[in-house]
């Protein structure tokens, strides 16, 4: 969406998002997510803060991993004034995008240097912490 929609098309993409996610078993596994992704994006942009934090909750607990959906939770919540949970989840995103920054210039260099056994070992803790950071529950959203 850009920032510059006018109100009356994010409605409208928010009904139409609302209504695919009841089929969001006919997209592939990793993108079942993103409807849930962009209606918290519509619902923000709307100003429903509660109505985003449910949908970004969801996108977040599909894929953990995406740290857009993890950034827009955090600013929904922030939004609905729980500054505490906004700040835990902001944090959260921070460190997952440096993991990721981490294991994609780590599996480039592995590629090219695949007999590097010490490259491989820093891709492997990088992986391991990747692992265990989504492993960590998020902090329990307050819902008005």
């Amino acid at each position: 969406l850009n920032l510059a929609t006018p109100i009356d098309e994010i409605r409208k993409t928010a009904t139409d998002l609302e209504g695919m996610l009841e089929n969001t078993a006919t997209l592939e596994p990793q993108e079942q997510f993103l409807p849930y992704y962009f209606l918290g994006e519509c619902y923000l942009r709307l100003g429903r803060t509660e109505d985003a934090s449910r949908a970004l909750d969801k996108a977040v607990s599909m894929a953990p991993h995406f740290p857009a959906a993890l950034y827009s939770l955090a600013r929904a919540v922030q939004a609905s004034k729980d500054s505490g949970a906004s700040s835990v989840l902001f944090k959260r995103h921070a460190q997952l995008t440096s993991l990721l920054s981490q294991i994609d210039s780590l599996s480039t260099r592995a590629q090219e240097r695949s007999d590097d056994a010490a490259l491989t070992k820093q891709l492997n803790g990088a992986q391991g912490n990747l692992n265990k950071l989504l492993q960590q529950p998020l902090p329990a959203l307050s819902r008005n």
